[in-house]
């Protein structure tokens, strides 16, 4: 079923990989990796068990997939093939797949009907099932999980009041009143994104570091991302080009806070 899925998804893009008018190799990597394969791995953490005799069938699929993408011969050997398309190896994907729903099935609510993977010594290993996915991540639990399951905060902290109840100070005397609370080398990153009528998208960041309650520039960057993009992809590209350049900045490490101004942004960062 997975292989059957997985050749009629590449058969209908096979066309995009023609041999005198064909799109580059590394889009046709993202089509696989977000058209392709979605479609072929739909719902494997509830049947892939890590068996060979699963992988027997969707491996000539798989290696097709590899071969539109690289445009190699028919004759490549198989690791090659895999290496130079730049694919994993279906093994380790899809336990990927699999260990990523069973992350999120920890955090699900006491009340949700599935609950976290228990493990079940009467069930044979080889079996799908929770008892897998509990296998496959409890490596990754030590000790008590946070609680996602309320809006409180951590245990014996409240929750902090608002700095303007009465909404008689200015948004910018208040910011500016907390940054001067900051400790130095505090890492501070500022995000925006537009979207003018041609609905051409685009988003720009700057990175700051505190000294002597003062803001000093580490760096700014900017990035069109064209129509097909909305706000919320180009506020997360934002932060990801922002985040990034730390890694070359001669700052101290220190804490640093993003601002952000898009809610479904602040969900995304909060449970990923």
């Amino acid at each position: 079923m997975a292989a059957a899925k997985g050749n009629r998804a590449l058969g209908s893009l096979n066309f995009l990989r023609h041999r005198s008018r064909s799109i580059p190799a590394h889009v046709a990597h993202h089509l696989a990796m977000t058209a392709i394969l979605p479609t072929m791995f739909w719902a494997s953490p509830a049947w892939w068990t890590g068996t060979p005799m699963i992988t027997a069938t969707l491996h000539t699929t798989y290696n097709s997939v590899a071969q539109w993408i690289t445009g190699l011969p028919l004759n490549t050997r198989t690791t090659n093939l895999i290496t130079l398309s730049q694919l994993p190896s279906i093994e380790a994907y899809l336990d990927y797949l699999s260990l990523r729903y069973a992350i999120r099935l920890r955090f699900l609510p006491q009340h949700h009907a599935l609950g976290p993977p228990q493990a079940l010594s009467e069930t044979h290993p080889n079996l799908p099932g929770l008892h897998r996915l509990y296998a496959l991540s409890k490596h990754l639990v030590q000790g008590k999980l946070e609680n996602r399951t309320t809006t409180s905060t951590v245990d014996g902290t409240n929750v902090l009041p608002s700095p303007n109840p009465d909404k008689t100070t200015t948004p910018q005397q208040l910011h500016e009143e907390w940054l001067h609370t900051l400790p130095n080398h505090t890492v501070v990153i500022y995000t925006d994104s537009s979207k003018p009528e041609n609905g051409s998208v685009g988003c720009g960041w700057a990175t700051f570091h505190c000294g002597d309650q003062q803001l000093y520039q580490l760096g700014e960057g900017s990035c069109h991302l064209g129509s097909w993009a909305e706000m919320y992809d180009a506020e997360l590209h934002a932060i990801q080009d922002a985040v990034t350049s730390l890694l070359t900045t001669t700052a101290p490490r220190a804490t640093a806070i993003i601002y952000v101004d898009n809610r479904a942004v602040l969900k995304t960062l909060q449970f990923n």
